[in-house]
This record gives structure tokens, C-alpha cells and sequence, in this order.
């Protein structure tokens, strides 16, 4: 498989929705990263994908290997929320397929998103961690992201309550 150097991170296409539905249905059925229940089809990630664009992009990072499945991890960038007052703020999410994972593949996309926020026009990236979720609460505090709270008993996944850790840092 490719190491994290030699993958290439570029904007999604259509044609990579469904190796992208597979990463986020592994994280779906991990029940760590993702508040989401339901696995998502290939269409509604597609749709999903072209929802992205310049401001709020989608990139995955992908390169070629011997099962034919190149996206090995991807990032969005999406609004934090619809006020205007908030846009100097965005959410930034990075998920790593299951057999692809502490390969250094999510803290190249997390770089690469830092990296790309002044284009972007974002000041100020958030993002939302379960806290039974140590890997990417590592992940993000390795790239200086800070807790900036807890919100406590916001999600229930398979009966039981979890809280989420608000984190973020100015980029």
C-alpha cells in the first residue's frame, strides 16, 4: 500500500464517491468518528461530493495500489455555520480508511488543509471529535488544535450517550 508521501491529495470527482462512501460506512460502522447511523449509498456520496467547491473544497488523497481502490483517506472543509458572521470559520473532518490508518495519511490531508486555508479565506478551523475517539483527538492536537470545550451527552450511538470535544485553533 502507499506510504503517506507518496499519495497524491487533490479534489474529489465523481468517480471517487464510492471509495469514499466505503471509508465513511467503515466510520459509520466504527461508531468513533461520525454521528451518522446509516451507511450512505454511492449516489447520495456522489451527490455529497459535488456539493463541495473553491470556498468549502473536498480532497482525498489517493494513489494507485493493487486492489484498484486509490482514495486511501479523505478532508472536507465545510461551513461552520450558515451565518455570515461566521465565515472566517470553517469545520475541517479527515477520515483515513480502516487498512490505511497510522500510515500518516490523515495528518498529510490535516497539513495540507492548514496549508490551504488563507486561499480559502479561513481564519479559524474547527472540528468535532467523539472524545472514545483518542486517534484523532491525537491527530488534531498534534497540528496545535486546543480543546475548546466539551459538549456533554450530544449524541447517542447504539444506545449509548457520547460527548463530543470541541477543538480548534487560528490558522
Amino acid at each position: 500500500m502507499p506510504a503517506a508521501e507518496q499519495l497524491v491529495i487533490r479534489s474529489a470527482r465523481d468517480d471517487d464517491a464510492e471509495a469514499v462512501a466505503q471509508i465513511l460506512n467503515a466510520a459509520i460502522a466504527g461508531r468513533a468518528s461520525t454521528a451518522r447511523l446509516e451507511p450512505i449509498a454511492v449516489e447520495q456520496q456522489r451527490a455529497r461530493l459535488r456539493a463541495y467547491g473553491e470556498r468549502y473544497p473536498f480532497w482525498v488523497a489517493a494513489g494507485e495500489d493493487v486492489s484498484g481502490r486509490g482514495v486511501a483517506a479523505w478532508c472536507t472543509v465545510a461551513p461552520w455555520s450558515e451565518r455570515s458572521g461566521y465565515d472566517l470559520t470553517a469545520e475541517v473532518s479527515v477520515y483515513v480508511a480502516p487498512d490505511r490508518q497510522r500510515r500518516g495519511i490523515g495528518a498529510k490531508l490535516l497539513r495540507h488543509a492548514i496549508a490551504e486555508a488563507p486561499r480559502l479565506d479561513i481564519e479559524v478551523y474547527v472540528a468535532r471529535i467523539f472524545t472514545h475517539n483518542p486517534a484523532s483527538l491525537n491527530l488534531f492536537e498534534r497540528f496545535d488544535f486546543q480543546r475548546w470545550g466539551t459538549m456533554r451527552g450530544v449524541a447517542r450511538l447504539d444506545g449509548v450517550v457520547r460527548d463530543v470535544a470541541i477543538l480548534g485553533r487560528r490558522v
